[in-house]
């Protein structure tokens, strides 16, 4: 894990089981404390509670979308970074910038550029707190 991000914490949102264990794979690999949630309400129970410093999320799910999350937690004054994942392109660039969404990749993103761009987003924020995973 880079010297820079000593105690990142990730929230992985995602309703596919597949993809939720490999990114937690690949982020606790590089170091991270990693966070999973099934859906766009548990994520949100999670991100209110833990605090995560970076959220990378499903855009669609059930129960929740991606977009209705961080939509919620920006509503709550939250202003953790997002990084949305879609096999779908139908999003607003414009609806994306209001959210305050840093970058939405295509499904299946590739691991090793989601790795650097995770490691920048985080580098950006500069030093980071200790999170804790809730009870």
């Amino acid at each position: 894990m880079p010297d820079d991000v000593p105690n990142a914490c990730v929230l992985v949102v995602d309703d596919e089981p597949i993809v939720s264990r490999v990114l937690e794979r690949l982020f606790r690999h590089e170091g991270y404390s990693v966070l999973t949630a099934r859906d766009g309400q548990e994520g949100l129970e999670l991100a209110l509670e833990a605090e995560p410093d970076i959220i990378i999320t499903d855009m669609r799910m059930p129960n929740m979308t991606g977009l209705m999350m961080i939509r919620e937690l920006r509503r709550a004054g939250r202003e953790t970074t997002c990084v949305l994942l879609s096999g779908y392109h139908d999003h607003s660039d414009e609806e994306l910038g209001a959210l305050g969404v840093e970058d939405v990749l295509a499904k299946p993103a590739e691991p090793a550029y989601l790795r650097r761009r995770v490691a920048e987003l985080l580098a950006a924020q500069g030093p980071l707190r200790v999170v804790r995973r809730p009870a």
